[in-house]
């Protein structure tokens, strides 16, 4: 029996160290739990998203359970998280924006309702980190050329950082006019992803602006210090946005027509046609006439046009370099008629 005696004693012995270890770890559980908890205005079935930074181009910054979002002032169907776009039926009220409570829950990895939520664990997106000027062309390096047997353009008033007078700011992304690619294009012109993703948004719905009220805006415009995103969104015409997995976004802009076919959430490949070449947004689309068709393509990197990362000359050339290697690899492959 005697024998027994130590063996007892350093089972009580263990049971006295194990308790307040398990003791003590459920209560860091539980202050863990408490941490995880947020609390975030609520109203009607949406969360109030206030706490952010405006930049100069009316882009409104912040982070919500470590994720970065971004909102275009006075544009509620869009919101930027962790280096995607996301088509949401959100507003803006009094300098805040709603966002869909359920919309909240799925993009910022919260549970819970009407304000009081848990956060979940994070899952950051890479591409996104400590973007800069290197990275952005990496990731741009291998593009589709959206127009088939077409050049990218070099004319100075057709690239990103062009003056623009008449609205007072500057030429965002490259446009895609005849005779400057190489080619003629006409309304019948299709238009293919430079690259794979997923549509964010598809006009099908578009109505042309009346020439009066582009006349308004464009006045509107040249009286402030700089176009507002809504302006720049109307003067864009109908748009088709896709979104890839790298962090890239492009707005292909001033289009004619839509594939109908395709809708928001569906993913396409560069082989795709997503529109057709147009004049929307444009002078002679509010006037009904075929004149100055043409694609405008902005290229957006982690939320920013590209262009933002570096000096825009400089930015201008890698990527007009890149979309030349893209075009000569492409039209290599097109099958010679003389052999």
């Amino acid at each position: 029996m005697k024998r027994f005696i130590p063996v007892v004693i350093v089972l009580y012995a263990l049971i006295y160290l194990i308790y307040p270890i398990q003791k003590y770890s459920h209560t860091n559980i539980k202050k863990q739990e408490v941490s995880n908890k947020i609390q975030i205005p609520y109203k009607n079935q949406s969360i109030l998203l206030n706490k952010f930074k405006e930049d100069n181009s009316e882009r409104y910054w912040g982070e919500l359970n470590h994720y970065t979002y971004m909102v275009y002032k006075d544009i509620g169907k869009y919101i930027y998280v962790n280096g995607q776009f996301y088509a949401v039926n959100g507003k803006w009220e009094n300098n805040k924006f709603l966002l869909p409570e359920k919309d909240a829950l799925k993009l910022f990895n919260l549970s819970g309702s009407k304000g009081k939520y848990v956060a979940s664990s994070v899952s950051r997106i890479q591409v996104c980190e400590n973007i800069d000027k290197e990275k952005v062309l990496k990731v741009l390096n291998n593009p589709h050329i959206p127009i088939e047997h077409a050049f990218v353009t070099k004319e100075a008033g057709q690239v990103p950082g062009a003056a623009r007078d008449y609205r007072n700011g500057k030429h965002e992304g490259f446009d895609w006019y005849p005779g400057a690619i190489g080619i003629e294009i006409t309304r019948q012109t299709l238009i293919h992803p430079m690259f794979e993703g997923r549509i964010v948004r598809i006009d099908k719905d578009f109505k042309e602006l009346e020439f009066d009220h582009r006349e308004d805006l464009l006045k509107e415009a040249a009286a402030s210090s700089n176009t507002s995103q809504k302006t720049l969104d109307k003067l864009r015409g109908r748009q088709v946005w896709i979104q890839s997995n790298n962090g890239i976004l492009i707005h292909y802009a001033h289009t004619s027509s839509v594939n109908p076919n395709l809708k928001v959430g569906d993913y396409v490949k560069t082989t795709d046609w997503i529109a057709k070449v147009g004049n929307s947004g444009t002078s002679n689309g509010a006037l009904g006439t075929d004149d100055d068709l043409h694609l405008h393509s902005d290229i957006l990197v982690c939320g920013k046009n590209f262009w933002e990362y570096g000096n825009i000359p400089d930015m201008n050339e890698s990527l007009i370099q890149i979309f030349d290697k893209a075009a000569k690899t492409e039209q290599s492959k097109i099958p010679n008629k003389n052999s």
